[in-house]
């Protein structure tokens, strides 16, 4: 069966029996993605004139396959496509090329005639192969055309956040910024850097202990090293994301005894028992600041003096037992000790 439609200045004979059996056989590509399933909901409120298009052509409007370039500032979801039918077109507007040139003498603006079609919300395009700018998919079948189609305030319609977003190219004044940013926080943390280094000096000096600060990579190797030789094996794959930092969390060694990977006495017990602890040498690390120092004798040294510190790990250098002052009045401070060690 043939159809004659006519939109505007488009005239084309439809073969409605070819394009049904097209639709039969069709697959979509990916029927998962986010951008197929949105669009599946937008379609079960179609406008009737959104529709009527459709059925006019004997479209099935659920088996495409949709493309979108994300999520807008706006909260839209651009998504594009196409369809296939069977027949000809037996008029159409023409196509007007515009030069660079004449684009440059009109600036940049293209007024030469819009050929699309609208029907509520979509923006439709025939083309054929002789199409300006066509977008045609492969594999359509002999004897097909193509209408593409575009809905720019595709609204979202998942219970679920887009996975894709709208890329905006930032401004020149944005990367300035977030260079200054990154400049005066590095100072900002160089000066606590050296106030806390100054502190530990103070603390080391009074009481006649010799001690080396070592590089912040070494200092990593002796976290690593104190986790790998406390935590059991079994549990270190979930103690790893609690105790060591990423780029959206700052996360503590101590978590080991909060999160109860490890036991350990608690408290003013803790105090109690690091105080009476043989030292002969020891390391003693600055989780935050990644700020080390190896201690020779630091026997002297005593549970309230750490309390000036935050997240400070004092240890034994084979890890036999260990001492965490927190951040958190809630929680420490810990002693952990090998037993018979």
């Amino acid at each position: 069966m043939k159809k004659n439609l006519t939109f505007g200045e488009w005239k084309i004979e439809v073969d409605i029996d070819l394009t049904q059996k097209y639709y039969r056989s069709f697959s979509v590509v990916d029927k998962d993605s986010q951008c197929y399933r949105n669009y599946y909901e937008f379609c079960k409120n179609m406008t009737e004139a959104e529709k009527s298009f459709f059925q006019a052509f004997a479209i099935d409007p659920l088996l495409c396959n949709v493309m979108t370039v994300g999520m807008t500032k706006e909260k839209h979801f651009p998504s594009s496509g196409h369809y296939c039918f069977a027949g000809r077109y037996s008029g159409r507007p023409e196509e007007i090329e515009m030069t660079v040139e004449e684009l440059v003498e009109k600036n940049y603006i293209d007024d030469s005639p819009d050929s699309r079609v609208y029907i509520d919300r979509f923006q439709l395009t025939f083309m054929d192969a002789d199409s300006l700018f066509a977008t045609i998919p492969e594999g359509i079948p002999e004897g097909f055309l193509c209408v593409g189609f575009f809905i720019e305030e595709m609204p979202w319609l998942l219970n679920e956040k887009p996975e894709q977003k709208l890329y905006y190219q930032p401004k020149p004044w944005q990367f300035v910024r977030k260079v200054k940013e990154r400049i005066n926080h590095n100072k900002r943390s160089r000066k606590l850097e050296e106030v806390i280094k100054n502190e530990v000096a103070k603390l080391l000096d009074r009481n006649n202990i010799e001690y080396a600060e070592i590089s912040k990579s070494a200092v990593k190797k002796y976290m690593e090293d104190w986790f790998e030789a406390i935590v059991p094996k079994a549990q270190q794959k979930e103690a790893r994301k609690h105790c060591f930092s990423n780029r959206k969390y700052s996360c503590y060694l101590w978590h080991t005894f909060s999160y109860l990977y490890v036991p350990c006495i608690e408290g003013e017990d803790a105090k109690i028992k690091f105080d009476n602890t043989v030292r002969e040498k020891a390391v003693l690390l600055l989780n935050s600041q990644k700020i080390g120092y190896i201690l020779d004798n630091p026997k002297d040294i005593t549970a309230s003096d750490l309390d000036e510190f935050n997240d400070v790990i004092f240890t034994e250098e084979g890890f036999s037992w260990t001492y965490v002052h927190t951040h958190e009045q809630q929680c420490g401070p810990y002693f952990y000790f090998v037993e018979g060690g």
